[in-house]
């Protein structure tokens, strides 16, 4: 599907459906419920999933008329707020896998992955995963995800694929103990190379970008700037434009992409 899913969190609780080149409109316009705080959202097997971080649910809703169809129910991992903290979503072949991140007072506790039927809108497998856990799609891969977890100035993340078909939770293709460092925003290309970004415990306070093939191997550092570098996005088989903010330390640098 082409349509186009803008979110608008806290505060605002809704969402929009756009056609491509048709921004001065949506198509429609729904509210996700009071304090839902949507995370992200699939639209699969003709409904679309939306993660919210404000409810123990998956809210599913009619892509047509923006009418709620559903809810899945995800208090089995909700911690001690009442909440799992549902948050990226990613769509495999008639399911969506979706990140819990499970913040309990802003702590985070061990996350988890869930797999749902988009047809019977049931919960089918599940995973622990490490703290804070965020997924990626692997392009033209109908079985697995990149999970990336660990949160900020802590050595106690990962990047690691998760293969749903079996239903294994690989080991780590990036350990931040091994790494030294915090990782942070990850894409991956449909030729199978992974960057992702990382910043330094013991370092100037720069992020540098890192890419590697999914499985570890021929990995390089692209580089290092004083940007904190927040998201990534990929544009075709060999590029990807990362974000590049302010500077964390002061110093000047342009910001941009």
């Amino acid at each position: 599907n082409e349509q186009v899913i803008q979110l608008n969190r806290l505060g605002m609780d809704s969402a929009r459906i756009y056609a491509p080149g048709q921004w001065n409109a949506p198509l429609i316009e729904f509210s996700t419920g009071d304090a839902s705080n949507p995370h992200d959202a699939q639209i699969c097997e003709g409904s679309v999933f939306i993660s919210l971080y404000g409810k123990d649910y998956i809210g599913v809703f009619d892509p047509e008329t923006g009418a709620s169809s559903g809810e899945v129910d995800l208090s089995e991992w909700s911690d001690a707020d009442g909440l799992p903290e549902a948050s990226s979503v990613v769509e495999l072949d008639g399911t969506i896998l979706v990140a819990l991140q499970r913040l309990e007072e802003w702590v985070a506790l061990d996350g988890a992955v869930v797999q749902i039927d988009c047809a019977s809108q049931e919960v089918t497998q599940a995973w622990t995963v490490g703290p804070n856990p965020t997924l990626y799609a692997i392009p033209d891969d109908s079985g697995r995800v990149l999970v990336r977890t660990g949160v900020w100035w802590e050595a106690d993340g990962a990047i690691q694929v998760l293969d749903a078909e079996s239903g294994t939770l690989e080991e780590p293709v990036v350990s931040e103990t091994e790494l030294g460092a915090d990782t942070w925003t990850v894409a991956v290309t449909p030729g199978g190379r992974v960057v992702y970004s990382s910043y330094d415990f013991e370092g100037d306070g720069h992020q540098a970008l890192h890419c590697m093939n999914l499985d570890g191997s021929e990995s390089i550092q692209a580089g290092t700037w004083p940007n904190y570098l927040n998201s990534s996005v990929v544009v075709s088989d060999s590029r990807v434009l990362v974000s590049a903010h302010d500077p964390w330390s002061g110093e000047e640098a342009p910001i941009g992409v």
